[in-house]
């Protein structure tokens, strides 16, 4: 969550996530995000390259890339985003010491109903 959000406010099915635009997520760090606001104001075609890095691996419905905008070790994981544009929840999973291990969106694809009576 970020500092404005506050859980206390959300919905019973109410979640945070991050906007998705051009049907395209990310991860990345803080440095690599202003990286990347620094190369919009400078390199024009850095976004050109990003497409073209997902274009290798596309497939009929999805698509993915790490992509490293500079030469000095900053990468996004960039990939499809299950249905497109939208707000998709993401999980952060930390290890036994409370450091930082993983990252899980939930695009919103599976139904969360189950499909049959187990009993």
């Amino acid at each position: 969550m970020r500092g404005e959000q506050d859980p206390e406010r959300l919905e019973p099915d109410g979640y945070f996530g991050y906007p998705v635009d051009s049907g395209t997520g990310g991860y990345m760090d803080a440095q690599t995000a202003t990286t990347l606001a620094t190369l919009g104001e400078n390199d024009e075609k850095w976004w050109d390259r990003l497409i073209a890095a997902l274009e290798v691996t596309q497939r009929d419905t999805w698509a993915w890339a790490n992509f490293l905008p500079v030469d000095h070790g900053a990468n996004v994981l960039a990939f499809s985003s299950g249905f497109g544009d939208g707000l998709y929840p993401t999980y952060l999973g930390l290890d036994a010491d409370g450091a930082l291990c993983g990252f899980l969106t939930d695009f919103l694809v599976a139904d969360p109903r189950p499909t049959s009576d187990p009993g």
